[in-house]
């Protein structure tokens, strides 16, 4: 018997609350229908709809609506047929309009079938839960969802004072989450198929290793067939899946040699389990080239190392560029007292002699090694050369002392919040405030214990909270797993040699009970708890939070409640970092876990075990109204925490869209100051930055001290992006990548798991495309080698680099007719050679090719990436800086963190950055202080990739998706890399386009005999392009805009 369908849901929806759902704020941000079906004017009506289409099906409502029977209006409204084939008009014009958009515009499934995972109601973890290999019934699941689909869906209009979804609205609400629960297990068998022949696949090869068949490439195809393995279990993730990942992970290190520089650092961590290698370097060398060797091992590391996956969420929401944390008064915002003081007044009220906390050095070494080391005690003593004064900057003790003023309070107040966001610029120092901090913090505690003379400002703020005492307890500093290194390497040139403890809290639960056993590495600690920090990676948080918490929520909770613990909660609690309370908890780059979910979620739950938190973000924060609260919860305003937040944020959205909508609607009769989204904009800010309670530090580089001067003066930086077409053959192979890959992302999202894992292989074949990804990359020993396999992005990132070097004064390249074009270098006889070039390559596997390239062409490169030690890096650097023949250094994104590069002032992205934020980074290594020349940045842009995605989302400009994003594939992935779910629609006509290509493809490739003997996917080649072509490979420039100037 025919059931409903969405399309007839709506119309059922429509009836038992007048217009519903197309009246509710929420739905109309979803399906960007503002004016409801029958608007007044026609240039508000529904997209791709008109006039008469909209009367027609109107007229399809009330036909529908008078019929007696629910049984008579699901038959009426089945017999739907394509627009222009049906007998009642508006019922094909009403179906094919809805079917068109609702899973792959409004992403309705999607929506739901997270709502199934933040409630534990997956069918998924439902089936992993009971072990039943039958999908479960929904009868007994689905209302428990129905509150929060109401709340997700239709908005807090469609809820009661309970926040319950309405009465008459929950049986068509049903009708919609019924659909999407079908679709979810239907594919569950699909999924364990794939997984039991990614398991069957890794183990094979695995056992070939064992067996003593090793090979380069055996090790290779192991590693991507784990990986693959730990991609398709990431949706559905049981102890049996962990198990046998563990199992396949510890196998696989077996065959992967010892290749971590030995760490001079004075930290304390778990000391890695002995694992028996049954390689060496050395014996895969005898196998191989060490250039194969080289990949190899980068290639583990991509995959596998502590610091290759970011987790960070990429946000396709429209920016609302609410203002926020801007200047009080001409003040900076939150350091309006500080602004009027002085460094030496600030550093006095500190307690700080020689302008630096107790704890801290005040001198460091020039080449930028640790205070930790032995190159600085050696110096101390015998080159005091080497040394340099090192002391904090007039904002830094600016910040510190207003973040101090804030955390304290004159009187006790148990309710006091002790949080402090600081959103300063790149380059203004973050980490040496929040350090500074947990300095003075450490000192206070001791200074009180002991009844001794504290810091004026601690006697002017004498509690925290509603003590006068500092507890003596521990820090902790959260951070991406990419940047732990940088600050290992930045606490030990900040804080004396062993005059705290810094304890490395590693990867995986077994490490995790380790560090916290008796005899582990905290409890070992000689020093005071205020004197020992935990620095930890937020997967490594993320690990204990999910050790520890199911996915579900109760039915009326909101986004950032915390989900339900798990039944063995108690028993597991005292191994992980939940256990401990801190005297601070530092979060640094906070924006990564802004949306509400398990990160969200898990960073929420350790700030509470905080006495003082202090949040690091990036800039600017013209964002969201959603992302400004996140960063409030963060903080610990508790406003943020209430429903009251979460009704203002929906209707801050409705006031900015409505006043879009009245701005777009005649924008020639608005000046600037009458502009209605300005004006709404302007009132949204203030009202949000008054309830951050003045908790917000930001400065600008061009703001100013006290004496009026800029507190950093930068040369001008200019941002050139170009957009390039790749060949035939990469757009073949790379289509073949990424189907392959995409549903696994999509399966995870369904299920709010986020990795950039997932697209490795895509962002590395856009980078050097190749057939078959788990042979070595070639070295190639003649150019006409390197014509057959050219890869579009590197050879013009050596032709640009080319132009650069052939003289200082070379014009700028340009764009004519959608080509790169390279300006006549200058006829003047006198010019120099001096202009050095970084490169920035995300995956160092790629590194040994780019050099191979450059060399052919000429040009001596040098490069630094996560495998260097720092006396590597520093001695790296230093010839980079001092060696006239080298004027190209490549870097990695672990290998970059930390450094000083303003020898550089060209900057080429090869590959572009997950995030903004770690472009502003990449950046800051050569546009920073101590920068002499203005600064150029080029990046390398491959259409149709996942290259235009993220540079269009970190830059907020939406309109490069349209424009560069043509293909079914590449917008699939973009929809998939921004957290949406794939369409699975059960009926062919309806199914999307790039599923019936996978599953055409999968046909195809099942009818070849060499692709099931092989088990490899190849793409067909192409005849060879010829030079002439490849060196006017077409490219289009997007933007080309000054950034900053003096």
């Amino acid at each position: 018997m025919p059931s409903h369908t969405p399309a007839s849901a709506l119309v059922k929806l429509y009836f038992v609350l007048r217009g519903a759902p197309w009246n509710f704020t929420r739905w109309q941000e979803i399906t960007n229908v503002h004016h409801g079906l029958d608007p007044e004017k026609d240039e508000h009506l529904p997209p791709r709809l008109t006039r008469q289409e909209v009367t027609s099906i109107l007229s399809y409502f009330n036909q529908y609506d008078a019929l007696g029977t629910e049984d008579a209006k699901i038959k009426f409204a089945s017999k739907a047929k394509k627009k222009g084939k049906d007998s009642v008009p508006g019922r094909g014009f009403w179906t094919t309009w809805v079917n068109k958009r609702y899973n792959t515009e409004w992403k309705i499934n999607g929506r739901i079938a997270k709502i199934f995972s933040s409630l534990g109601i997956h069918p998924e973890q439902i089936t992993a839960e009971t072990g039943e290999s039958t999908p479960p019934s929904s009868a007994s699941y689905l209302p428990i969802a129905l509150d929060i689909i109401g709340r997700e869906i239709f908005g807090p209009e469609a809820l009661d004072s309970h926040q319950r979804l309405l009465m008459r609205l929950r049986e068509p609400a049903l009708i919609l989450a019924q659909r999407a629960w079908v679709l979810e297990t239907r594919s569950l068998i699909p999924r364990r198929i794939k997984v039991e022949k990614m398991k069957e696949k890794a183990e094979t090869l695995l056992s070939e290793l064992d067996k003593g068949n090793v090979t380069v490439q055996g090790i290779n195809q192991a590693i991507r067939a784990v990986a693959n393995f730990e991609k398709a279990i990431a949706a559905l993730l049981t102890e049996d899946h962990a198990a046998t990942l563990d199992a396949f992970k510890a196998l696989l290190e077996h065959f992967i040699p010892e290749n971590s520089p030995k760490s001079k650092s004075g930290a304390k961590r778990v000391p890695k389990t002995s694992s028996k290698r049954k390689v060496t370097t050395e014996s895969l060398c005898k196998l191989a080239t060490p250039e194969e060797v080289s990949q190899l091992l980068e290639m583990y590391d991509q995959f596998f190392g502590p610091e290759s996956a970011s987790n960070e969420e990429l946000d396709a929401e429209e920016h609302q560029f609410v203002l926020f944390g801007e200047p009080v008064e001409g003040a900076d915002p939150g350091v309006e007292i500080e602004a009027k003081m002085s460094a030496s007044a600030l550093a006095t009220n500190l307690g700080f002699q020689n302008g630096m906390p107790f704890l801290f050095n005040t001198k460091r070494l020039t080449s930028g090694g640790t205070a930790w080391s032995q190159q600085f005690e050696d110096a101390c003593n015998l080159k005091p050369d080497a040394l340099e004064p090192f002391s904090l900057q007039w904002h830094q003790l600016a910040g510190v002392h207003a973040a101090l003023r804030k955390i304290f309070s004159k009187t006790a107040n148990p309710h006091q919040c002790t949080g402090i966001l600081f959103a300063d610029d790149v380059g203004l120092g973050k980490t040496i405030q929040a350090s500074t901090i947990m300095a003075s913090l450490s000192e206070l505690s001791v200074l009180k214990e002991r009844g001794l003379a504290v810091p004026p400002i601690a006697r002017d703020y004498p509690f925290l909270k509603d003590s006068s005492e500092i507890p003596n307890l521990p820090h902790l500093v959260i951070v991406p797993g990419t940047l732990l290194r940088q600050w290992e390497h930045e606490l030990q040139c900040f804080f004396k040699s062993k005059s705290v403890d810094i304890l490395i809290y590693g990867t995986g639960l077994a490490e995790h009970e380790e560090f916290w056993k008796p005899d582990g590495v905290y409890h070992s600690s000689n020093h005071p708890q205020s004197h020992r920090i935990i620095l930890a990676s937020q997967s490594s948080l993320q690990q204990d939070f999910s050790h520890l918490s199911t996915s579900q929520r109760g039915p009326r909770d909101l986004p950032w409640d915390h989900p339900q613990p798990v039944p063995a909660y108690q028993e597991r609690l005292p191994n992980t970092l939940f256990a401990q309370k801190y005297l601070s908890v530092v979060f640094d780059e906070a924006q990564g876990v802004r949306n509400p979910g398990a990160r969200h979620s898990s960073a929420l739950r350790i700030l509470e075990d905080a006495s003082v938190r202090i949040v690091l973000t990036a800039t600017p924060l013209q964002t969201s109204t959603k992302d400004i609260s996140s960063m409030g919860r963060l903080t610990g305003i508790p406003h943020f925490f209430t429903y009251q937040a979460y009704c203002d944020q929906v209707s801050d959205n409705a006031t900015l869209r409505r006043a879009k909508i009245e701005r777009d609607g005649d924008p020639s009769s608005f000046t600037c100051d009458e502009d209605p989204v300005k004006i709404a904009q302007i009132e949204i800010s203030k009202r949000l930055q008054n309830l951050f309670q003045n908790r917000v530090i930001r400065r600008e580089a061009g703001s100013l001290d006290p004496d009026g001067k800029k507190l950093i003066s930068l040369p001008t930086l200019k941002v050139i992006h170009c957009v390039l077409d790749l060949t035939e053959r990469e757009k073949d192979i790379l289509e073949n990548i990424t189907i392959e890959g995409l549903h696994d992302a999509s399966d995870a999202n369904s299920r709010n798991i986020t990795s950039t894992s997932f697209y490795i292989d895509h962002r590395m074949g856009v980078t050097f495309a190749r057939e078959d990804p788990s042979q070595p990359i070639p070295v190639f020993k003649t150019l006409d080698e390197w014509e057959k396999q050219l890869g579009t992005k590197i050879h013009n990132l050596v032709l640009v680099t080319l132009h650069f070097l052939k003289r200082d004064d070379m014009p700028l390249i340009g764009f004519a007719n959608g080509c790169i074009v390279y300006p006549r270098a200058p006829t003047t006889p006198f010019f120099t050679l001096d202009i050095k070039i970084l490169v920035y390559q995300e995956f160092p596997s790629n590194m040994g090719l780019v050099r191979n390239i450059y060399a052919l062409h000429g040009v001596n490169t040098l490069s630094i990436n996560g495998h260097d030690s720092y006396d590597q890096r520093a001695k790296t650097v230093q010839k980079f800086n001092e060696n006239p023949d080298f004027r190209v250094l490549i870097l990695s994104k672990v290998g970059a963190t930390g450094l000083n590069l303003t020898r550089a002032s060209i900057i080429i992205f090869l590959d572009q950055p997950w995030s903004a934020q770690d472009e502003r980074q990449i950046i800051g290594r050569a546009w920073r202080q101590r920068q002499r020349r203005p600064v150029l940045a080029i990046h390398l842009l491959a259409a149709e990739t996942a290259d235009i995605t993220l540079f269009s989302l970190a830059q907020g400009k939406k309109d490069m998706l349209d424009a560069f994003l043509t293909t079914d594939t590449s917008q699939a992935l973009m929809h998939v890399m921004t957290g949406d779910v794939l369409p699975n629609e059960e009926d062919e006509e309806d199914r999307p386009l790039l599923r019936l290509k996978y599953e055409r493809k999968k046909q195809r490739l099942s009818k070849d005999p060499k692709h099931v003997e092989s088990g490899e996917t190849t793409a067909p080649k192409e005849p060879e392009p010829s030079k002439k072509s490849r060196n006017s490979k077409k490219a289009k420039q997007v933007e080309s805009e000054q950034m900053t100037e003096t």
